[in-house]
This record gives structure tokens, C-alpha cells and sequence, in this order.
């Protein structure tokens, strides 16, 4: 744990899924512009109480990422899974190992007429994979 009670309310925000960002204003009550910057260089500063919090996470889960891993790879492996079973299990194992992500496309009309115009974005749920090395 860290001696100010700030840093460590921070990290536990960043460990928890927040950007840093989102974490500096939320946990600091910070509401000026250069929060991001302000954010990069707390995080230089708690970083591996980052990495101890994630791994106490880690430790508690129910399945490590290689079970989950190798419970999809047994279950398409299976001949007696029905199909669909089986899709859902490699889009599943896809998406823990980070091969498949969720793209999200904003549209809208940003200039008219030398106006600045604003309009609701649409959003489309595209799954995209990444290219494996």
C-alpha cells in the first residue's frame, strides 16, 4: 500500500480498469485540460503498485487465462460439441487472447457549410481480427 492515500486510490482506479486520465480527474477531482499529462506522470510514479494490485486480482480469479484457454481449446476439440458450441468457444478463446477486438466507427458531419455542426454518432459493432505475427 502507498503512503499517500491519493497515489494509492489512484492506482487502485488505474488497476481496476480506468484509464489514467479517467483516474486523475475522478480520484483528484482534477478538472482542467491536462489531466492526461498530469496522469502519465503519476503513473511513472505508482506503476508497480499497479502491477501488485493486478496480480492480487489475478491470484483470485476463478480460472487463469490458460484454463479459460484451454477449457475453449478442449471444447472445440470435442467431437460430440455441437457447433455452435464450438464457434462461440474459438470466438471466446479469440477474444482472451486478444485476436479479436471489438471496432467501434463514429460518423457524422463534422464541417457544413464553414459551420461547425454537431450530430449524434452512429455506432457499429464490428468485430475485427488482428493480424497474428
Amino acid at each position: 500500500m502507498l503512503s499517500n492515500p491519493r497515489h494509492e486510490a489512484f492506482a487502485q482506479a488505474v488497476a481496476s480498469g480506468m484509464t489514467g486520465t479517467a483516474a486523475y480527474r475522478k480520484v483528484l477531482n482534477y478538472p482542467g485540460k491536462n489531466a492526461d499529462v498530469l496522469a502519465a506522470r503519476m503513473l511513472v510514479k505508482v506503476s508497480k503498485r499497479i502491477l501488485e494490485i493486478q496480480r492480487s486480482i489475478e491470484s483470485k480469479t476463478l480460472l487463469t487465462i490458460e484454463e479459460k484457454r484451454a477449457y475453449c481449446a478442449k471444447t472445440v476439440r470435442n467431437p460430440e460439441c455441437p457447433v455452435p458450441h464450438a464457434l462461440k468457444a474459438i470466438e471466446l478463446d479469440s477474444k482472451i487472447s486478444g485476436e479479436l477486438t471489438d471496432k467501434i466507427e463514429q460518423t457524422g458531419n463534422l464541417l457544413q457549410d464553414g459551420r461547425v455542426v454537431v450530430s449524434l454518432p452512429e455506432i457499429i459493432y464490428t468485430p475485427r481480427i488482428k493480424p497474428t505475427p
